[in-house]
């Protein structure tokens, strides 16, 4: 096993351990999708197109509002003191939804934490990221960490409404 998947492996089961024990709810973007190929947002019906945006405010918290992720000082070399997020996306989906779906709602969450670094790095170094050096990357990475957590389902649709799902197989 090369050492890059081990250290994912190992990211991934301290993630899952940390997010059953010690999350704050307000830290977690519960993004589920239903076999309908729709999502919702901390409850919320949101249309695919609108996900990248709420990951990025979820993130960023501009105005430190309790609906958001939390923040945490943090010193990161070639940034000094910054407030970075403390804030987890967590993915869920039915058993029955489409792969194609699943792809296209990773892939805005991807596209969020890109856009995110990118203006970052074009407000703090005056150059988009892909053209800073590699330390400059690793400062930024730092700075907005991509926690992404693929939750086990245990929520279903049931008469129209969603509901915990005690019968997961």
């Amino acid at each position: 096993m090369n050492k890059k998947l081990f250290l994912t492996l190992v990211i991934l089961i301290i993630i899952k351990l940390t997010y059953s024990l010690s999350i704050k709810e307000r830290n977690v973007l519960n993004v589920f999708i239903n076999s309908n190929d729709e999502l919702l947002v901390k409850g919320e019906p949101l249309h695919i197109d609108s996900l990248c945006d709420r990951v990025k405010v979820f993130i960023l918290n501009p105005e430190n509002d309790y609906v958001y992720s939390e923040k945490r000082e943090s010193e990161i070399k070639h940034l000094g003191i910054v407030m970075v997020s403390k804030g987890i996306v967590s993915v869920q989906c039915e058993r029955n939804t489409t792969y194609e779906f699943y792809i296209k709602v990773q892939n805005e969450i991807e596209k969020a934490y890109n856009e995110l670094r990118n203006e970052y790095s074009i407000e703090k170094f005056g150059k988009e990221y892909k053209l800073i050096a590699k330390k400059y990357k690793k400062a930024i990475n730092e700075y907005f960490p991509k926690i992404i957590s693929e939750a086990e389902p245990n929520y279903a649709w049931k008469n129209g409404k969603l509901v915990k799902n005690y019968y997961t197989y």
